[in-house]
């Protein structure tokens, strides 16, 4: 697949397209697998009959696009053979041996196997914005983590023009393919540009990305403090909160922002004689119940399986947990001003 670059080759003075040091190169692929293997075990664990056709579901847009048909076919049978397994090692390592062509490609072809999965997932975020390419393109946006506050924040205003012309360009795009060619070349040169503002900057850049997925986050969201927003659901009955990323954020910090959060939900529902009960949904939920007693109090809390996280399109692998608390309750422990 060759790609022309003239029609949007960047003004912008970047540094020039460096290939990937090979170590550096063989460290990330090193903790991807070891990544996969985990995940390939757990599949495992939770049903064996199935685990081998659900990573092949996973994985098969990709083969199909890398590979030819007789390769594939020849990876699907190797993979389904997986099934017959008997223990979780044994499991991880005969699919660790199917996947191994999509393993060396991605070794010998780092920037190829990019440009493959981004199309993939750009390509259903396309699909699913009735293939208007400028909703399509802000979304993709979102999902490259390239808050457009950063842009304004980084660029001079000549090169704030060139991008929105980049940008501009994406969306006239005649068709998909052409779109997908297009935006892969955009991100570029905006992950570039990502990447080295939230190396120089990490708390700014976070705090950009946290506006930026909160206001991406759909409708009927309201933002309660830096890093907690709710949103309604059944009418107002049930009141959604989730928390945005907080990486940078020291844990006092982070306490005060969420117990600033929990007090203004609580005056609002106090207004909204409607609402039943509030539903707390993060991954922090499911990770430290000592941080959690210290940020929400003694609530009960439960893991997500990963079957309702599909479902909900939680797309995480770490453990997901939720805790519902009553009207009378969360008004009880967060309303301040009654």
């Amino acid at each position: 697949m060759k790609t022309n670059r003239s029609e949007l080759q960047p003004e912008i003075q970047l540094e020039p397209e460096k290939p990937e040091p090979v170590l550096e190169m063989t460290q990330e692929i090193d903790k991807e697998l070891e990544q996969a293997k985990k995940n390939w075990g757990n599949l495992f664990d939770k049903d064996p009959r199935t685990a081998a056709d659900e990573i092949l579901l996973r994985i098969k847009p990709l083969l199909e696009r890398i590979f030819q048909e007789d390769e594939v076919r020849e990876m699907e049978l190797v993979l389904q053979s997986c099934g017959e397994a008997t223990t979780r090692e044994e499991f991880v390592e005969r699919v660790l041996l199917a996947v191994a062509p999509l393993v060396e490609f991605r070794s010998n072809n780092p920037r190829e196997f990019k440009k493959t999965v981004f199309k993939i997932n750009s390509e259903k975020i396309f699909n699913n914005n009735d293939k208007d390419p400028k909703r399509a393109m802000k979304e993709i946006l979102q999902a490259e983590d390239i808050p457009g506050q950063m842009l304004e924040a980084v660029l001079a205003e000549q090169e704030q023009s060139h991008i929105k012309e980049i940008l501009k360009d994406c969306e006239n795009s005649k068709d998909g393919e052409e779109f997908l060619e297009k935006a892969f070349l955009a991100i570029d040169v905006l992950g570039a540009l990502r990447d080295k503002f939230r190396s120089e900057n990490p708390k700014e850049f976070e705090k950009m990305l946290r506006g930026s997925r909160i206001e991406g986050a759909g409708e009927n969201i309201t933002r309660l403090s830096e890093v907690l927003y709710c949103d309604e659901k059944e009418g107002g009955r049930r009141i959604g909160v989730h928390l945005a990323t907080a990486k940078t954020l020291g844990v006092a910090e982070l306490n005060k922002s969420v117990q600033e959060g929990l007090e203004n939900l609580a005056r609002i529902i106090n207004g909204k004689k409607e609402t039943e009960e509030v539903v707390l949904t993060s991954w922090i939920l499911g990770k430290n119940q000592k941080v959690v007693k210290k940020l929400f109090g003694d609530i009960g809390i439960r893991i997500i399986s990963d079957d309702e996280k599909k479902e909900r399109g939680l797309i995480m692998e770490k453990p997901v947990g939720e805790a519902i608390i009553s009207r009378d309750n969360f008004l009880q422990r967060y309303l301040k001003e009654k």
